[in-house]
């Protein structure tokens, strides 16, 4: 009888230690969870591209740009005649091995201010191979989902009527579309920024070509 109890209590005992166990494991994941979310959220609504924000002024953002070539992140375009500010900072996707067309697309940058503060982002993007603009657009599509989901609309290219991505949160819009020079261009830009400003219509301020 005795060691019926105890058999009993045993069971119990391990019963409820698995039980908090499997609550602590609960509590863990949804804290790791509510970790990933809000990293999430920071890098999309903090961050344009490689860190850049919206609202650095324009000498913050050579500054930054000159950080991340001295970190490897970014090339600079050797130029004599180019003055400092004027200088071309080139960043090179690394699609991996999967797409052998894609091994060597570089990208160059514009930026945009308002009372000096950065509101949009134009980064033009070439490919070596100059036949494969649609298998580009497919990729940067394809990279861009994984970051922002599925919520984009298409859009048709007013110049040449290819047809673009569009994601627009109400605060960030991020355009990819083809270019005239037979790029790819990503488009980011505060929507915040110009309602303040009261600047003309979206759609004509992300045709900047």
């Amino acid at each position: 009888m005795k060691q019926f109890i105890l058999s009993l209590l045993m069971l119990f005992l391990l019963s409820g230690c698995q039980q908090h166990k499997s609550e602590k494991q609960e509590q863990k994941q949804a804290t790791e969870g509510q970790v990933r979310t809000e990293l999430t959220r920071n890098i999309k609504n903090n961050t344009i591209f490689l860190g850049l924000r919206y609202g650095m002024g324009v000498e913050e953002v050579h500054t930054y740009f000159q950080d991340l070539v001295a970190q490897g992140k970014l090339l600079l375009l050797p130029h004599e005649y180019i003055s400092d500010n004027g200088k071309i900072y080139m960043y090179k996707f690394n699609f991996g091995n999967e797409t052998p067309l894609l091994q060597n697309v570089l990208a160059t940058f514009r930026t945009y201010y308002k009372k000096d503060k950065l509101y949009k982002l134009r980064i033009s993007v070439e490919s070596e191979q100059d036949t494969n603009l649609q298998t580009l657009k497919s990729k940067l599509k394809e990279v861009y989902v994984l970051k922002y989901g599925q919520n984009y609309t298409k859009r048709e290219n007013i110049y040449n009527n290819s047809e673009g991505y569009v994601w627009d949160d109400g605060e960030t819009m991020i355009e990819i579309s083809e270019g005239l020079n037979n790029n790819i261009l990503i488009i980011y830009t505060d929507l915040v920024a110009l309602k303040e400003n009261d600047e003309k219509p979206v759609e004509k301020l992300m045709r900047v070509l």
